[in-house]
């Protein structure tokens, strides 16, 4: 008789390492965004640091509101879907309110209109109308940065005006994703500002 030889059946390498990275894919996404609020970006950078921004260091040591923009500033990158900017100006909107409470100065009508700019960024990420949002976000807060330099922090005369001309420097008729670096220089000389007058 015969001798049959029965072979057990293998199963494929690619499946194994398939199944390897989507667990691994399903690890990194649940200790980034661990926490289940919708607020991704606050647990996805890290403990402050001192990086570069622009052409300038900028410390992100910084406690509170303003601490909490320049390290979302530095770590999360400007993107298609304008989560970026956004976020940038909720961050930005915080840190003014902080620091405009932290010298007794009235800010929030037009804070709120610059929430109201930002609501309308995320709406619609496809838009192409959120250069123009970001504008008036922008002119908003490097107006209310320079008049509360004016009354607060005389010696600052300078930032406040890069602050204003870097604002001036974004086109509400561009596309905003042709206009990144205008976008960036606004908010990072913003930092600068916000940071100088602790």
């Amino acid at each position: 008789m015969a001798e049959i030889k029965i072979e057990e059946k293998k199963s494929p390498v690619w499946l194994w390492i398939l199944l390897a990275i989507l667990i691994i894919g399903a690890l990194l996404y649940f200790l980034v965004f661990r926490n289940g609020d919708g607020d991704h970006e606050a647990d996805a950078y890290p403990a402050a640091t001192t990086t570069e921004t622009g052409a300038n260091n900028v410390n992100t040591s910084n406690e509170g509101a303003v601490g909490e923009y320049v390290q979302y500033l530095n770590t999360i990158p400007m993107d298609l879907d304008h989560e970026y900017s956004s976020g940038a100006i909720e961050r930005l909107t915080n840190a003014v309110e902080a620091k405009a409470k932290q010298v007794n100065y009235e800010v929030t009508a037009d804070l709120d209109k610059v929430r109201e700019s930002k609501e309308q960024i995320t709406q619609d990420p496809m838009a192409t109308t959120h250069s123009n949002h970001v504008k008036r976000a922008a002119d908003i807060l490097a107006g209310v940065m320079q008049r509360m330099q004016q009354a607060h922090f005389s010696n600052l005369q300078n930032e406040a005006s890069e602050v204003q001309n870097a604002a001036g420097n974004i086109k509400s008729a561009d596309l905003l994703l042709n206009q990144k670096d205008a976008v960036k220089s606004f908010f990072d000389k913003s930092a600068q500002l916000l940071q100088k007058m602790n």
